[in-house]
């Protein structure tokens, strides 16, 4: 399976993307971009800037936020076909919690607040 139809099935399970037609799910899987993190790597930190959600493709990521003791709060363990980030993509604050991959992973991410990484609306936009 190429990685546009993995990211077209991983997309039909997620409930934001699941009522788009097969044609959608399709167009935005293709302009996401394959990232690789491996186990313990930091993929987004609490604070940070957040223009951009993503997608679990292959492992599993933990979702925390640190205590003022210096623990760490468990918020989630995300699997593939789940997603993280859309919480700052859509409100445009910094991010809300920290995502460590937990094995070594893949993520698909879908650039979008400001259109970096959409060559459609690039290409419409330089026309």
């Amino acid at each position: 399976m190429n990685p546009t139809d993995r990211g077209r099935k991983l997309l039909e399970k997620c409930a934001l993307f699941s009522s788009l037609d097969e044609k959608a799910r399709r167009d935005i899987a293709a302009y996401a971009k394959r990232r690789s993190f491996t186990a313990g790597n930091s993929i987004c930190r609490l604070g940070d800037h957040g223009d951009s959600m993503m997608a679990v493709v292959v492992g599993t990521v933990r979702i925390s936020l640190p205590t003022t003791r210096g623990k760490e709060v468990i918020l989630a363990d995300l699997r593939p076909g789940e997603l993280f980030g859309e919480i700052a993509l859509l409100d445009g604050k910094p991010r809300s919690a920290n995502v460590t991959a937990l094995e070594t992973i893949a993520v698909a991410e879908r650039i979008s607040r400001d259109g970096r990484g959409d060559k459609r609306k690039s290409e419409s936009m330089s026309a």
